[in-house]
């Protein structure tokens, strides 16, 4: 389908609101779904450094109660 002009093309023949509200929901649902996934990530990332960090200092202080130099 070919267009006279960049407004018919916009129009679509009467369709356009529901094609570009269409287009908008998809290009919103996708976004939201790459953003969500990143901080999904970064809050496990984060979650994961805590908990090693928390283990590491366990062990130090397991190493000082037992008198251990290593």
């Amino acid at each position: 389908m070919q267009f006279d002009s960049f407004m018919d093309f916009l129009v679509m023949g009467g369709h356009g609101p529901y094609v570009w509200t269409a287009y908008l929901a998809f290009f919103l649902v996708v976004i939201g779904s790459i953003l969500s996934a990143r901080w999904q990530y970064r809050s496990i990332v984060a979650q994961q450094r805590r908990l090693v960090r928390l283990e590491e200092a366990r062990k130090q202080r397991g190493s000082e109660q037992r008198g251990d130099e290593g």
